[in-house]
């Protein structure tokens, strides 16, 4: 027989841990000595010890591995359970690698700017929405503003309850010079009766991704369209669709109080070069 530090020493366990795993019935010693209580391990039960240690080593639980050492699932449910296992791992590998890449452009930003960004980008799902919608286009680029804001009164008029803020989704980044197609949507789950003479349809955009950033202060939102468009490029993302301003406070009074969410559906690019 071996005593509990051989036995830890061939395991490459800690005496601590052994201890842990008798009081908890994970791997019991053969022998206790009754007058002094010192633990005697045989040497077949390093194979049980090594496979603890697999088992821990692939992230399961101590009661899960118990489980499986134990024999109390059968090889159905073993395979669904590591399978399962399998799955969430990979989910936790992906978000490390999401904050890697985080991390990753924080300091390329530190590097090149010696400051970190004024504007702080999040890639989110978007699920489908019901919206109602008013589309039209503004003459020239001094008349956005002015178009937008009748392209919202029309979709204002209905009185729907809103499901979340609306919109303004403008199909270019660049605006071209003359006949700039403008819409504007209001996320709702109200039924509604269309007039049909006021351009106001109902429409579900699909789910999307978006790269997003919020803009707070007067209208000048240029400064956030350019760092989400570099950040965009930057992270081996496209553009994937019409961009949007989201219409979180808009104060017409005092416009410093202003905020909105910028967002450019987008789409990862497969071999960025």
């Amino acid at each position: 027989m071996l005593k509990i530090g051989e036995f830890a020493s061939l395991a490459d366990m800690s005496i601590k841990t052994l201890r842990y795993y008798d009081d908890i019935g994970l791997l019991k010693p053969v022998a206790v000595d009754p007058e002094t209580g010192y633990r005697y391990y045989d040497y077949a039960q390093l194979a049980r010890a090594y496979r603890l240690s697999a088992f821990k080593n692939m992230g399961l639980a101590l009661n899960e591995i118990g489980e499986l050492l134990d024999g109390k699932m059968t090889a159905g449910p073993t395979r669904r359970f590591l399978r399962t296992k399998r799955a969430d791992l990979a989910d936790q590998l992906r978000l490390l690698q999401e904050q890697i890449a985080y991390l990753d452009n924080k300091i390329y930003e530190v590097e090149m700017d010696g400051h970190m960004a004024a504007y702080e980008v999040m890639v989110k799902r978007l699920e489908p929405m019901k919206v109602l919608i008013a589309r039209g286009a503004a003459p020239l680029k001094q008349d956005v503003g002015v178009t937008v804001a009748n392209l919202r009164q029309r979709v204002a008029a209905y009185n729907a309850y809103p499901t979340a803020p609306d919109m303004a989704i403008f199909t270019a980044y660049i605006h071209p010079p003359t006949d700039i197609p403008i819409a504007v949507a209001q996320p709702t789950d109200s039924r509604v009766r269309l007039r049909g003479d006021d351009g106001v349809e109902e429409d579900i955009f699909p789910a999307m991704t978006v790269a997003a950033v919020i803009h707070t202060g007067p209208y000048d939102m240029a400064p956030g369209w350019v760092a989400l468009n570099e950040w965009i490029q930057r992270n081996g993302y496209a553009i994937a669709g019409p961009f949007r301003e989201i219409f979180l406070h808009d104060d017409v009074t005092d416009n410093s109080k202003a905020a909105f969410e910028l967002q450019f559906p987008i789409k990862k690019v497969e071999n960025p070069s």
